[in-house]
């Protein structure tokens, strides 16, 4: 699994793969020529990708998965003292280097993580903002109001107002 470093002209060789495939002038070569022509385009932007994970830090490492640690438990109530215990650091060496590193600090990017985490459940699902504050580990509404507010310049009710849609797969 991996994000592709220009998904433009994948993009492009898929409409033209597609586009070959629909045209009844075209041999099947010729779709197999861009199909290979597509792989190729995959297996190159991969490669690449790889190339510059090789070269990433002990550190660097380590601060991708605090902040994939963050992500998973959005929803829980997270501390930079407990994110410390948790990955070995001294609290505040943990916060000049997450500041240094990504340039945002611990906490801002805990409550980005929580508000992205209330945005999907605002869009896609008719809790009520207390039940959504509750999921995001907050437990001051007004507090959760104030955060999102900041964050998103708008309140929840206005954000689902805008972006609500109900998807016929949600359960």
């Amino acid at each position: 699994f991996s994000t592709p470093i220009s998904i433009e002209r994948i993009q492009i060789q898929c409409q033209q793969l597609l586009h070959i495939a629909k045209s009844a002038y075209y041999t099947n070569q010729a779709v197999h020529f861009q199909l290979t022509s597509l792989l190729i385009e995959l297996t190159e932007q991969m490669s690449s990708l790889m190339k510059t994970q090789q070269h990433k830090t002990e550190a660097d490492i380590k601060l991708e998965k605090m902040k994939e640690w963050i992500r998973i438990n959005s929803s829980k109530t997270i501390t930079v003292t407990m994110l410390a215990e948790k990955f070995n650091y001294n609290k505040d060496y943990l916060s000049r280097f997450f500041k240094r590193k990504t340039g945002i600090n611990i906490v801002e990017y805990i409550n980005l993580m929580k508000i992205s985490k209330a945005k999907e459940l605002l869009s896609s699902t008719s809790l009520p903002i207390k039940v959504i504050t509750n999921h995001v580990g907050i437990e001051d509404e007004k507090y959760f109001m104030r955060l999102f507010k900041k964050y998103e310049n708008m309140t929840p009710t206005e954000f689902r107002n805008a972006y609500y849609r109900t998807h016929m797969n949600n359960k």
